[in-house]
């Protein structure tokens, strides 16, 4: 099991530069989990790359007072945007992020019709789909072959 993750794009860039290896979010995923693909929101709008998902550490705002400059420092995120960003919730979660490596940024975005999805994620959502190395031919042929299932789908239906 894959997630594709909305993200904006100066996340997404230091991720892939390896300064960014915690990935704050409100929630985590409760199956086994091998790929986050990122897909950057507007004005890319595509999937650039993934990083492997190993873990997550929950941060709870008590433990933020002990461990603020860890936690900035790996975020890459300003301590005052993330006590904003707890709201009302006492947790949140850190995604460890290790891609670090230009061998996970796609040599050509792909839409996330590739990963059998209509349109982003609110925040983030599972997809079976695992995507290795990108071509153009690949986009293409695997466009191809979404559309195709998605006119079997509605063959179906109508008749």
């Amino acid at each position: 099991m894959n997630i594709v993750l909305a993200i904006k794009p100066k996340w997404a860039k230091l991720i892939y530069e390896g300064k960014k290896t915690l990935e704050l979010r409100k929630t985590i995923p409760l199956k086994n989990v091998e790929r986050v693909y990122l897909y950057e929101t507007a004005p890319v709008c595509k999937v650039t790359g993934f990083f492997k998902y190993f873990a997550y550490a929950r941060i709870t705002k008590k433990a933020l007072k002990t461990c603020k400059d860890t936690v900035t420092e790996n975020s890459q995120v300003p301590l005052k945007e993330i006590k904003k960003y707890f709201g009302k919730s006492d947790k949140i979660f850190g995604w460890v992020c290790h891609a670090g490596s230009n061998s996970n940024i796609f040599s050509t975005p792909v839409s996330l019709s590739v990963f059998g999805l209509k349109r982003a994620p609110q925040s983030w959502c599972y997809t079976e789909f695992t995507v290795n190395a990108i071509t153009k031919q690949d986009v293409i042929d695997e466009h191809v072959r979404f559309e195709n299932e998605q006119l079997r789908r509605f063959m179906e239906r109508i008749q």
